[in-house]
């Protein structure tokens, strides 16, 4: 690793004080914002021939990937960003939030757990599709990783894919015969009304062809289609409506 990265990926994770004097202190060069933005990318395209051991090094290190993760998912500096940002990621996590496929593979075969949750609630699932990775995507559902698991705040990774408009990864996810296509997140949306509601007519239409309740209701009672209404979504409107004859 590079000096840098060692200052990123301390054995703790940093307090907000002291993720601020760091990126004070990096302020003019921006090494370190560099480096939290963009190691994933240099890592995937990296010629140093020890560079995918160093990462699995560090990945398999729990404080380090936690620290490192803090910093990662971290872009820029304000006020509060350990309230903001979860705990107890694993190295799992980290591999696949920044697409880490190799390092993701190695970390499987060794018998990481797919299904371990942050304090968010996010499994590594969740947070390769939150980036929309679909290459590291791929290797956790074949290792059978649960994509029906919810997170406190983004309900299932189908839920986060169809409102963060990745329509691969929601091809893929709708590819599993096990996924819950009507399921709903805190605020009781389904996915087709968020679907709806984001005026995404190719997202309305790979869900109408699996098969999602066009009468799901919301907590008031409206549908998707009532959304779609309300929204002005006409392409979607008339979608839901014909769907519906």
């Amino acid at each position: 690793m590079c000096p840098i990265m060692d200052h990123l990926c301390q054995k703790k994770p940093l307090s907000s004080s002291e993720l601020q004097h760091a990126l004070a202190i990096e302020e003019v060069t921006y090494l370190y914002d560099y480096a939290a933005k963009n190691w994933g990318h240099d890592a995937r395209v990296s010629s140093i021939e020890d560079v995918n051991q160093l990462i699995l090094n560090l990945l398999e290190d729990e404080a380090k990937a936690s620290a490192c993760s803090n910093a990662v998912m971290v872009p820029g500096s304000y006020p509060g960003y350990s309230q903001r940002v979860p705990r107890q990621m694993t190295g799992l996590h980290l591999a696949v939030f920044v697409g880490l496929e190799e390092s993701t593979t190695a970390l499987l075969d060794k018998g990481a757990d797919p299904g371990l949750k942050d304090t968010f609630g996010r499994t590594p699932l969740h947070c390769a599709t939150l980036i929309g990775q679909e290459g590291v995507i791929k290797l956790l559902l074949n290792k059978d990783a649960n994509l029906n698991l919810k997170g406190q705040l983004d309900g299932t990774a189908l839920r986060m894919a169809v409102r963060n408009r990745h329509e691969a990864v929601v091809k893929l996810l709708l590819d599993k015969s096990d996924a819950d296509l009507d399921t709903r997140d805190q605020y009781g949306r389904t996915p087709l009304r968020l679907a709806a509601m984001g005026k995404n007519e190719a997202l309305v239409k790979l869900l109408l062809v699996r098969g999602v309740d066009l009468n799901s209701k919301y907590r008031v009672g409206q549908t998707p289609l009532h959304w779609a209404m309300l929204n002005g979504n006409e392409d979607v409107v008339e979608l839901l409506a014909g769907t519906r004859q």
